[in-house]
């Protein structure tokens, strides 16, 4: 590096060669890049992944030292695979084993060092078919059995990466996504989508799940009876509401525009069911609901101000979308009672 006025310029430092130079502003920093660094390389990892274990017998070695390579230098690890991949050749698979054992023992996870290792620890051969080790004598049952017994590294490498992922997820609260993050993967895999397509597939199904949680929560907490489909309403078992009167309900206008409903019939009419399954049409399209007796209501009132646990169901229904009062004719309100409606 070579400051000239306010030009740095920068210079190979083997050959001489001007790589680049640049204005430096006066005040502030100015950032230099080799352009070299922009170059996409187009390597082909899953192959070059392959020749390595193939070629290494599929050393378990191998396998660990190219995973924490990838861990430690990511963004080069195609170029280490690419340079290990044309000077392993020159050895033993025994000299490899041990420059790969040398190499997770001192940490060393990069590809030159590595191949420095094998020319310390062992002679270059200029021929693959003279590279003779004693896997290389193995019979070919032999090596297929060794081969089994190791998963293939893009497996490896997808579980760390999915360990990763899940990570971050949890971080981020996406709790959906990181439970079903192997089926996300698998959908990519099959259907090849477009980044957009990939990422939008990611948020729908954290949305739709979120939503589909959410409406099994508060359904448990609104407090209906466990029939409460509004579907299965049987309208030749009672008379008095039309299945177009039913309908209109279910669409939950009346809701919107703040009226209130009154169900009115003898007992056994099918008031209590109807009321509970419109708080469940609520819960479907995102409201909160709540079903009460009237005597549960009036001692929620009364008890609000000396209990906790009264002050958090009158909170409760305060903020609620809609309130079903069940029994409202068989419970007699006082008057002071009345007054805290």
């Amino acid at each position: 590096v070579n400051v000239s006025g306010n030009i740095l310029e920068i210079y190979d430092i083997e050959t001489g060669k001007q790589l680049s130079q640049s204005t430096i502003p006066e005040g502030r920093g100015h950032y230099i890049v080799n352009p070299s660094h922009r170059k996409v390389h187009h390597i082909q990892k899953d192959k070059l992944e392959s020749n390595i274990l193939e070629y290494c017998n599929f050393d378990s070695l191998a396998l660990e030292w190219m995973i924490k390579l990838k861990a430690d230098k990511e963004r080069y690890y195609s170029l280490n695979l690419k340079e290990l991949s044309q000077n392993m050749k020159h050895f033993t698979t025994h000299t490899l084993h041990l420059a790969f054992e040398r190499s997770l023992d001192c940490g060393l996870y990069n590809a030159k060092e590595l191949i420095a290792l094998c020319d310390r620890l062992g002679k270059r051969i200029p021929d693959r078919e003279l590279a003779t080790s004693l896997d290389d004598s193995l019979p070919s049952a032999a090596k297929e059995n060794r081969k089994n017994q190791f998963v293939n590294i893009h497996k490896v490498l997808l579980m760390i990466q999915t360990d990763e992922i899940k990570g971050y997820c949890s971080r981020l609260n996406l709790t959906y996504t990181g439970q079903k993050l192997n089926e996300i993967i698998l959908r990519a895999q099959e259907g090849q989508p477009t980044y957009a397509d990939f990422l939008l597939d990611i948020v729908k199904t954290e949305a739709r799940l979120r939503e589909a949680h959410t409406r099994e929560v508060r359904v448990k907490m609104s407090r209906i009876p466990q029939r409460h489909d509004l579907d299965e309403y049987d309208f030749n078992f009672v008379s008095g509401i039309s299945e177009r009167q039913l309908n209109e309900l279910r669409q939950l206008a009346w809701l919107d525009q703040s009226f209130n409903i009154i169900l009115m019939g003898p007992s056994g009419t099918g008031k209590t069911y109807i009321a509970a399954g419109l708080i469940y049409e609520a819960i479907k399209n995102g409201k909160k609901g709540y079903l009460f007796t009237m005597e549960e209501l009036i001692t929620c009132l009364r008890t609000k101000d000396i209990s906790a646990s009264a002050m958090r169901t009158y909170s409760k229904i305060m903020h609620a979308d809609l309130l079903a009062i069940d029994d409202i004719m068989l419970f007699p309100v006082k008057k002071e009672d009345s007054a805290a409606f």
